[in-house]
């Protein structure tokens, strides 16, 4: 019997759960496994060094500072727990290229210096780590109060991830020169950001939040723009009819990059194909290139969207604060 059961893990299982029904103990232990933040399996043990390495992963399937959100919730859970952090994004990320960007596999290292002297490749082979869970993610959540939904933001929260990113963000060489030239045009004027958020966010995702109009935006925009506190406004986004109507109504005032992949349709930017080289890794530059910027913005008109989330995160990292701020809330979709 021993030995179908070694061959037959399933069942045996199974046997193992169905007697211990009555152990209240044992019950919680296995739930926890799968709900609880701070249980955590540490794998080559035989390894052991007085070192233990946590390695924060994308699942690949979301926009860029989603990801790049869940991944500094799992370093922060690292920290937390005293493990050495590395961070990697899935090679099934949209931003993936099949070559290597800038010297390395890692879509996180096209655009970012490691964050940690652990190389990537060998974290989980030459040393003793703690296997990751997507639950894990939830602890920064939990200890700052975020109860309600991922896009309600509390101020500890904002918190704790401004200092997460002062303390571990860095941008690499060639990411903090594109940076640098991007915004040579505008780094001494009084800019009013704005981010229109398109796209697919016209199907109305659930658990996302409501989509606000351009004509919204535009409405928003004007009525502080004309105020005459800002000297232009930076617009960031991936619908087209936004570059056409703000071009518009604003003309030379308005600033936007000319170079990016945009939609009039509510398909998703991220998942475009382009014939241009390394256009996935080009998606990722340019919407870090947005984010930036409106981050270096006076003032900011957005919805609950990652990229202004992040960008208020990165302002606030340099101890900066808008001088307007703006974020449109018209609920979650449930």
């Amino acid at each position: 019997m021993g030995n179908f059961l070694k061959k037959h893990k399933k069942i045996n299982y199974l046997q193992k759960t169905v007697r211990r029904l009555k152990n209240k103990q044992f019950v919680e232990d296995v739930l926890a496994m799968d709900k609880s933040p701070s249980y955590v399996k540490i794998c080559n043990q035989e390894k052991a060094d007085g070192r233990l390495i946590y390695v924060a992963k994308t699942m690949g399937c979301d926009g860029f500072f989603a990801e790049l959100r869940f991944v500094l919730h799992e370093l922060y859970f690292a920290k937390k727990f005293g493990f050495i952090p590395v961070i990697t994004m899935s090679k099934n990320s949209s931003y993936a290229e099949i070559n290597p960007i800038n010297g390395t596999e890692n879509p996180f290292e096209y655009y970012f210096k490691p964050v940690s002297e652990i190389d990537y490749r060998k974290a989980e082979t030459e040393y003793a780590y703690v296997r990751h869970n997507w639950i894990q993610r939830k602890q920064i959540e939990i200890d700052t109060g975020m109860i309600e939904n991922n896009y309600k933001i509390t101020d500890a929260y904002m918190s704790t991830m401004a200092n997460i990113v002062r303390e571990n963000l860095r941008y690499n060489d060639p990411t903090k020169t594109y940076l640098d030239n991007s915004v040579a045009t505008i780094k001494d004027k009084k800019m009013l950001g704005v981010h229109v958020r398109g796209a697919d966010f016209k199907r109305g995702y659930q658990n996302h939040p409501f989509m606000v109009t351009v004509d919204e935006y535009l409405e928003i925009t004007k009525e502080q723009f004309y105020k005459g506190e800002f000297d232009g406004i930076f617009l960031a986004t991936d619908d087209l009819s936004a570059i056409q109507k703000f071009s518009k109504e604003f003309g030379e005032k308005l600033f936007y990059f000319d170079d990016v992949v945009r939609t009039d349709g509510d398909e998703t930017v991220m998942k475009s194909e382009s014939s241009r080289e390394n256009h996935h890794y080009k998606l990722g530059l340019e919407v870090i290139r947005d984010m930036n910027t409106l981050s270096l913005c006076d003032g900011l008109i957005a919805g609950m969207s990652n990229v202004s989330i992040f960008a208020r995160i990165l302002k606030l990292s340099r101890n900066q604060e808008y001088s307007y701020l703006n974020v449109i809330d018209k609920g979650i979709k449930q």
